[in-house]
């Protein structure tokens, strides 16, 4: 009778595994909607997508970062909100998912590079606190290029950390500006499986366009905004809030 159930066990895991994979790319869908949209209802649908599926996989590690992506855009949100209690929630809520993530894959490269913009988001909530979370993030940060050299979205979420951090702390526009510019540059090249985080190419033209507009280069900003809009047509963020921001654009 044991035998006949690990066989029965090991004909289903491969369609488990496959049913996994499906739900997956259905949230990752659910998430880039959501973000265009600037909705933070479709947003936590989509994070409740990958909390359903949460012990059903090996792939439990990849869900775990999947969530605290949502819980990333949240903060987000929660921010543009000026909602402070709510930014704090989804860090914190962050934080934990992508220790557990690390903690059954130690070598996921995204995961280290979005926890040490949790540690920054952490500053940006308590500046006092960059004491402390200053090297957090710092560290998690050069793990993730240690692991990945050539990953767009640890240069991309570098960048973005540059860009709010002072020169005399190791940050500014020019640092922000490079890093950013090899986001993109890697981005022409990323080539991978559809279940994995490829989030950030069109995202990250919008982020060298806000640089450039604050090096006073507005030019180059609706260039930058308009590449976004030409890789992702949906970019709310881009379309709705950044062009609109530059007198004179006729988007």
């Amino acid at each position: 009778m044991i035998r006949n159930f690990l066989v029965l066990l090991m004909l289903t895991m491969p369609v488990l595994s496959q049913t996994v994979e499906k739900y997956i790319l259905q949230g990752k869908d659910k998430i880039e909607s959501a973000y265009s949209q600037w909705n933070m209802n479709g947003m936590l649908e989509a994070r409740a997508v990958f909390e359903r599926l949460l012990t059903k996989s090996d792939k439990d590690w990849l869900l775990y970062y999947y969530i605290a992506y949502c819980d990333y855009r949240l903060t987000n949100y929660s921010f543009s909100e000026n909602d402070k209690r709510a930014a704090r929630k989804y860090v914190r809520d962050g934080i934990k998912r992508l220790k557990v993530c690390i903690d059954e894959k130690s070598d996921c490269a995204d995961a280290y590079a979005l926890l040490s913009s949790f540690y920054g988001n952490k500053i940006a909530l308590s500046p006092w606190s960059g004491f402390w979370n200053g090297p957090k993030s710092g560290r998690m940060i050069e793990r993730a290029f240690s692991l990945e050299p050539n990953n767009p979205r640890t240069h991309l979420i570098s960048g973005i950390s540059a860009f709010y951090t002072p020169e005399k702390w190791g940050g500014g526009k020019e640092m922000a500006k490079e890093a950013l510019g090899k986001a993109i540059e890697l981005f022409n090249y990323e080539n991978l499986e559809a279940i994995m985080p490829d989030w950030g190419h069109s995202e990250s033209y919008g982020w060298l366009g806000l640089v450039e507009l604050a090096m006073g280069d507005t030019n180059n900003a609706v260039i930058n905004y308009r590449r976004a809009l030409e890789i992702d047509p949906d970019n709310g963020w881009v379309k709705y809030r950044l062009l609109p921001q530059i007198s004179g654009s006729n988007e």
